[in-house]
């Protein structure tokens, strides 16, 4: 009786030792682990969007305060007639308007791209002809 139960666990042992269950089980474990791995990158990903979406509503929020701080402002006669004074260049009656011009030999963006423009073409027939 001890033989034929040493021969039944050899059987056994050889069953679940064999090539094909270990190939098997192998392969679950892979695919356990690249689940794993997925999930893990998955997490991560979330995490940075949960990160980058706190700091736009943080953004958000200081930009609704201060849109509500320039409303409360625009609200009283003051900040509505100091806005329009910025905005349109009114005055009461009795006042001047003084308007400052920029420089004489300021340039505009027209001339600087006029500029840059020139100054390609010129390198460029430089360089070619």
């Amino acid at each position: 009786m001890a033989l034929r139960d040493f021969q039944e666990e050899k059987d056994i042992e050889r069953s679940i030792f064999s090539w094909p269950v270990i190939l098997i089980v192998g392969t679950l474990t892979f695919v356990a682990l690249a689940g794993a791995w997925k999930m893990f990158n998955i997490e991560l990903a979330l995490k940075r969007e949960i990160k980058d979406l706190e700091k736009k509503i943080a953004e958000a929020e200081a930009s609704r305060k201060s849109y509500e701080e320039r409303l409360a402002e625009l609200g009283t006669s003051e900040g509505a007639d100091r806005d329009a004074r910025g905005r349109f260049n009114l005055k009461k009656p009795g006042e001047a308007v003084v308007i400052f011009l920029g420089e004489a030999g300021a340039s505009s963006p027209e001339n600087s791209v006029r500029k840059w423009f020139g100054a390609l073409w010129q390198t460029l027939k430089d360089k070619i002809f």
